[in-house]
């Protein structure tokens, strides 16, 4: 794929550096400018899923660094308690692509990971089928053994 590197940056840039404020528009409300920042995030959240489901195994390795990166920030992880729907809905189609396609890149994150899928405390029926999948991949990923069950969910 070409300018996958410049991708996974501006995706990056999106999601960790860009706020609504800094994505605001002075003629906007607030309200439109909150709703503009929610659908980039969203789009910024499906295009990195994307990334991950399309890219040969070779080119996926090459960015598992700037994947590990973005996964390691606190706010990529806020995201699951945004308002909008479609923003969680991302999120957890993200996880289930890395659950089936880049298991290491999740690893160090396990625990965050475990707590936010497994609470399935999601009520937006419209982010259900994401989660539960999520939910689903995670679980046959990683539990292997009750103890890491119990330890997650503490």
């Amino acid at each position: 794929m070409f300018c996958k590197d410049e991708i996974v940056g501006l995706v990056t840039e999106n999601l960790i550096k860009e706020t609504p404020e800094s994505m605001s528009d002075a003629s906007a409300s607030k309200e439109e400018n909150q709703a503009k920042y929610e659908r980039a995030v969203a789009c910024s959240i499906l295009v990195f899923g994307f990334l991950v489901e399309s890219l040969s195994a070779e080119e996926s390795s090459q960015l598992e660094a700037p994947y590990r990166a973005l996964l390691a920030e606190k706010k990529f992880w806020g995201f699951t308690k945004s308002e909008n729907p479609l923003v969680r809905r991302a999120v957890y189609r993200v996880v289930s692509l890395l659950c089936q396609r880049l298991p290491s890149v999740l690893e160090p994150q396990i625990k965050n990971v475990g707590q936010i899928v497994l609470s399935l405390g999601d009520q937006d029926s419209l982010t259900h089928a994401e989660m539960w999948d999520a939910a689903l991949l995670f679980s046959k990923r990683w539990f292997l053994c009750p103890l890491l069950l119990f330890y997650l969910c503490i």
